[in-house]
């Protein structure tokens, strides 16, 4: 899969100049795994030194590559920085980014047997790409959304792939069916199945063009809308939900914050992007204060 990697990576939409030139150095050394070694390094003291002001959008771009570099070795860790990538691209809208990411992950996914979670990673890979080319054709932007195209059209040779696979007999998926050659298909989803899964994503897409709304005009996005978006992403991709961990609570009080606030949203996933959302308005905020702040909003979206 590394030729996939390497069309992945250069359709990586880089502007930091500094973030640009990591890009283009692992190009280079991509190939060479002792030079992607000392890549790695030098790069992580880069992630270290640019984390200890406020984090910017390079730290998302350094999360990727150091995925890339450190998939063959360490797949955990480098399945950790790509959540991080992930997560961070979504929350600032770099969509084609964020779907570049998912395709990583998929490939991650399919190189250790987890054919289902790499089909569920490739779908929203999918999904992302095709609402982005609907927006450019509808802004006019019709160079780009060419672009995009071609970038999709990539994607589904790979998924194409995934479709045609058959998984050993002793792999760990579920509710499989078995041919007479005595191996495990790959089970296939149902004309109902789809139909639901297809008002899913209209629902989904439609959430999301308020959500992207609201932050191209700078407004106050509801924290109910992230959590209706996350919900119907959950259901959608049940195998394959991607967000960075939940760090660890500084204060008794931003301890109970989390919990009193994980009781009223469901998902860790929807409170860190929310909190997210928070920081890039109030960087000088405390974490706890910012969990109370998201509190008392969902109480007001809730009883509005």
């Amino acid at each position: 899969m590394r030729e996939e990697i390497k069309y992945i990576l250069g359709a990586l939409e880089v502007k930091s100049p500094s973030a640009y030139t990591f890009k283009a150095k692992l190009l280079e050394v991509i190939n060479d795994p002792p030079a992607l070694i000392f890549f790695a390094d030098k790069l992580k003291q880069e992630t270290q030194s640019t984390k200890k002001d406020f984090p910017d959008d390079r730290v998302a771009f350094y999360d990727f590559y150091l995925a890339i570099a450190w998939q063959e070795n360490d797949i955990g860790t480098a399945k950790e920085q790509l959540s991080n990538a992930v997560h961070a691209f979504r929350i600032r809208d770099f969509a084609l980014n964020e779907a570049l990411s998912e395709w990583l992950f998929s490939i991650f996914h399919f190189e250790n047997q987890k054919y289902d979670r790499a089909q569920r990673a490739c779908e929203t890979a999918i999904n992302i790409l095709e609402q982005l080319i609907t927006r450019c054709e509808d802004e006019s932007k019709y160079q780009k959304a060419g672009e995009l195209k071609k970038h999709l059209s990539e994607l589904r040779k790979f998924q194409d792939s995934l479709k045609t696979l058959v998984v050993p007999e002793d792999s760990r998926a579920e509710n499989n069916s078995k041919d007479d050659s005595g191996l495990t298909e790959v089970p296939t989803i149902s004309q109902d199945d789809d139909l639901v899964k297809s008002k899913l994503r209209y629902f989904h897409d439609e959430l999301k063009k308020v959500y992207e709304n609201l932050r191209e005009k700078n407004k106050r996005i509801p924290p109910t809308l992230v959590a209706a978006i996350f919900y119907v992403y959950k259901t959608l991709a049940i195998s394959h939900s991607v967000y960075s961990k939940v760090p660890p609570p500084e204060t008794d009080r931003e301890k109970e914050a989390y919990k009193e606030l994980l009781e009223k949203v469901g998902f860790f996933e929807v409170i860190e992007q929310l909190v997210a959302l928070k920081q890039e308005f109030e960087p000088m905020s405390s974490r706890e204060e910012i969990l109370e702040k998201i509190s008392q909003e969902w109480d007001l979206d809730i009883n509005r």
